[in-house]
């Protein structure tokens, strides 16, 4: 769609010296909406997976939206 654009980023992460085995994982994907001349929307969604931090994946979600009008 022309009016639709999407980012994947995918980061991995391992510590050499001690656990190599151990990969840590941060993926985020962005959406940017332009639905028309004054409306666009952004949806956002990131997703960490550390086990030094946290035993399981930890969810990010953000939606927003603009107005835009000249003056």
């Amino acid at each position: 769609m022309k009016n639709v654009s999407v980012e994947n980023i995918l980061n991995l992460y391992s510590n050499y010296l001690e656990d190599f085995q151990n990969v840590d994982i941060d993926y985020t994907v962005n959406v940017v909406m332009k639905v028309n001349k004054y409306l666009s929307a952004n949806l956002s969604m990131q997703a960490i997976y550390d086990d030094n931090a946290f035993e399981g994946f930890q969810t990010r979600e953000v939606f927003g939206l603009g107005i835009n009008y000249g003056f």
